[in-house]
């Protein structure tokens, strides 16, 4: 199963707002707060070594690899199980 643009920007949207509503952030949109749209991510890993708790961390087309609160990864992808793309 193809997944579409829309579906990335759900997850955006999601980490985007709990973020805002910890007042972690003050960006205006998910597109700010991350600093790339849902066009741009290629799939979505839910887990990463070395990581004990589930996440979300989003590869991009370009290769690079941002986590549930916008912070720069490793873009290595042996280092996550679990995709969506």
């Amino acid at each position: 199963m193809r997944y579409t643009p829309s579906l990335f920007r759900g997850f955006m949207v999601k980490y985007f707002q709990w973020c805002w509503r910890r007042s972690e952030t003050v960006a205006h949109s998910p597109e700010e707060f991350f600093g790339f749209r849902a066009e741009d991510v290629q799939e979505i890993h839910f887990k990463k070594q070395g990581v004990s708790v589930a996440g979300a961390w989003f590869r991009l087309k370009d290769g690079r690899v941002f986590d549930q609160y916008a912070h720069p990864s490793e873009p290595d992808p042996c280092y996550y199980d679990t995709t969506t793309h």
